[in-house]
């Protein structure tokens, strides 16, 4: 990642995202963080790059739902998806 480059944190568990960017501003990444997918959307900017972390489960529009609104955008950077409710359908 270019130093310009953000870490988008999108997970709905207040303590799972303050950890989250804790961790990764310790390694001196750029972290933006949202509690919600429709938040993160509302702020979506095509010409930010970096790469998200994404909580599959999220109430309201999930992970997988936002992977599909940002593949309609033609989203190419990486996507790192988390969950604390994994399964095999979920992982295929």
């Amino acid at each position: 990642m270019s130093a310009d480059s953000t870490v988008f944190v999108v997970e709905d568990d207040q303590e799972v995202r303050r950890s989250l960017c804790c961790h990764l501003s310790v390694k001196g990444l750029n972290v933006h963080a949202f509690a919600s997918a429709e938040v993160f959307l509302e702020d979506y900017d095509e010409s930010r790059s970096g790469c998200i972390v994404l909580d599959m489960k999220l109430p309201g529009m999930s992970g997988l739902d936002l992977i599909r609104q940002l593949n309609e955008y033609d989203y190419h950077d990486p996507v790192i998806a988390i969950t604390g409710f994994a399964d095999v359908s979920m992982a295929i």
